[in-house]
């Protein structure tokens, strides 16, 4: 799934829950008032920009689940780690989860 049907690279579309969402915030606070908040979101934003551009070289394969048509990823851009699932019939990326790195 690397392009469109006019040449155009696929951007995948990134979801996360709420909860996660949250927990996501509550974790850059903590690591603003740790002094590592601009760190913390540089982070994010790589993990982002390349979780829409390319979910299936970023990161290492950890299973697949093939119900749901899922490949789970794990992926370091420190100081966080994420896991994230790849849809493999749609350009579809969900966000299992964030750990943060001490």
């Amino acid at each position: 799934m690397s392009s469109q049907g006019d040449g155009q690279p696929v951007l995948y579309q990134v979801r996360i829950s709420e909860h996660d969402r949250n927990i996501l915030k509550e974790r850059h606070r903590e690591a603003a008032l740790a002094g590592r908040g601009e760190e913390f979101l540089a982070a994010l934003r790589q993990i982002i920009q390349r979780l829409r551009k390319d979910p299936l070289t970023f990161g290492e394969p950890i299973y697949r689940l093939p119900a749901i048509q899922l490949l789970v990823r794990q992926a370091v851009v420190l100081p966080l780690v994420v896991d994230y699932g790849v849809h493999e019939e749609r350009p579809l990326v969900f966000i299992r989860g964030f750990k943060v790195l001490s």
